[in-house]
């Protein structure tokens, strides 16, 4: 196994090739995750419409619970690529080592709470009576289990640091495929295995998502030429309190920004909702379109927020910069291409998923308003990750939870009193323009690259 110095190089040679070399692996990661989570899903909906409901309530609690662990990825990114960036190996296993026990520690709080509170919590989003003890079965499999969740986001963040996104992405191959044979036999009990339906679901997922850890793991664990170890270490107080304060200082504004994402998306379907069964199929058939676009998104932001901080690291923030504006270039022509396309035919890629005639009108309505805000997102999602890749979340923190929440909600209720459900895709579609242009001018002010970490 190849050592963590010598991963690739993203500090000289081709920008492009430094990013795709990260890009296309956590594209492929993106689209796992989400075959991961409709496999789940389809083998659950065998069970009846009470499991369905179980897991997708859960897995609304799960995401709340991932966005912690996203943000002590964000500042693992951000202090690994760093510390590459500087040749300080050391450091930077030093940093995922730290990562992984505030992992453990947070994985431990959320077992204890998830064994105890999964009834109420269930109930006080609107669990009805035969959907809560399914709810609360998985519940407590997924939440015992979620170490699992944060090793897997915790270690690919330390791995990506390093310029590495092949070794994750060839973890949750193996995580999804495992997924995929032991769901039927857990779910419906085939063979020798017993039947624990909808926590079987989520025992299956906890297996998956260990073998995955443990693949990353030995990644980390492998041994130099030389033979020693160059794997990971628990530092002892006070250092190890200091970089668990770094990570938290960087994280907690990312976590804070995918809460805001997550509660814009909670209070326009309140919106939404209002106009009937057949506007919440069309907002939903947009959101999943709008992940499908941020999934090649996300891809290319994640590799571009390694590029940075390494960059930043070794003393070359112009080359950080340019890497920013390149990504942007690269999204940009894919949203050329998927704009075409959704103006062109509206219609045919609304029923790829629903062809009732209201839902088709509505959501290609939808689709004709989310052109221009595509525009807007390729700023926003590849310039905002290129800002915490340097460490610094706050700015990308306040224009996300000002745009979407304190503009975009507002604007929604008001302007669906004038113009319907158009008025709703209006205001999406401002909101998305405005965190663009926020996060472009934050962005070319250039504070990012002086950002100490």
């Amino acid at each position: 196994m190849r050592t963590l110095e010598a991963r690739k190089d993203l500090t000289s040679g081709s920008l492009a090739k430094s990013i795709w070399h990260l890009a296309v692996p956590l594209v492929v990661q993106g689209a796992l995750m989400d075959v991961f989570n409709l496999v789940d899903m389809i083998f659950v909906g065998r069970l009846g419409a009470s499991a369905i409901a179980a897991v997708s309530i859960g897995g609304v609690l799960m995401g709340l619970i991932r966005m912690l662990a996203m943000g002590i990825s964000t500042g693992t990114v951000a202090l690994v690529s760093r510390f590459v960036g500087q040749k300080n190996h050391e450091a930077a296993r030093d940093v995922v080592g730290q990562s992984l026990v505030l992992s453990v520690a947070c994985s431990v709080v959320v077992a204890i709470l998830g064994w105890i509170f999964p009834e109420p919590v269930l109930r006080l989003l609107g669990a009805a009576d035969d959907v809560v003890p399914q709810g609360v079965a998985y519940l407590r499999v997924v939440c015992v289990g979620s170490i699992t969740m944060f090793l897997t986001l915790t270690l690919s963040a330390g791995m990506r640091g390093f310029g590495d996104a092949v070794t994750p992405m060839w973890a949750l191959g193996v995580a999804s495929l495992l997924n995929v044979g032991l769901d039927p036999l857990l779910i419906f009990g085939w063979g020798p295995f017993p039947r624990w339906e909808v926590a079987g679901s989520a025992i299956a997922t906890v297996i998956s998502r260990a073998a995955g850890a443990g693949i990353l793991l030995a990644a980390l664990m492998g041994r130099r030429g030389d033979g020693r170890p160059s794997g990971l270490r628990v530092l002892p107080r006070p250092d190890g309190e200091r970089y668990f304060a770094r990570i938290m200082r960087i994280g907690s504004f990312s976590a804070l920004r995918m809460l805001s994402m997550n509660l814009s998306r909670l209070f326009l379907v309140s919106i939404v909702a209002v106009f009937g069964t057949f506007a919440v199929a069309a907002f939903g058939i947009g959101l999943r379109v709008r992940i499908f676009v941020m999934v090649l998104g996300f891809g290319l932001a994640d590799a571009t927020a390694v590029v940075v901080g390494q960059n930043l690291g070794a003393g070359k923030p112009e080359r950080a910069e340019r890497s920013a504006w390149l990504s942007v270039g690269y999204l940009g022509a894919v949203v050329v291409l998927l704009s075409a396309v959704f103006l062109a035919f509206p219609r045919v890629v609304v029923g790829l998923f629903n062809t009732d005639p209201e839902v088709l009108d509505m959501g290609s309505r939808y689709l004709r308003f989310f052109v221009p805000a595509l525009f807007a997102l390729n700023f926003a999602i590849v310039l905002a990750r290129a800002i915490e890749g340097a460490g610094d979340t706050l700015p990308t923190m306040v224009i996300t939870a000002v745009c979407l929440i304190a503009v975009g909600i507002p604007l929604a209720w008001w302007f669906s009193r004038l113009w319907g459900t158009d008025g709703i895709w209006a205001a999406i579609m401002t909101a998305d323009i405005l965190q663009g242009l926020g996060t472009t001018f934050v962005f070319r002010l250039g504070r990012w690259k002086g950002k100490r970490v």
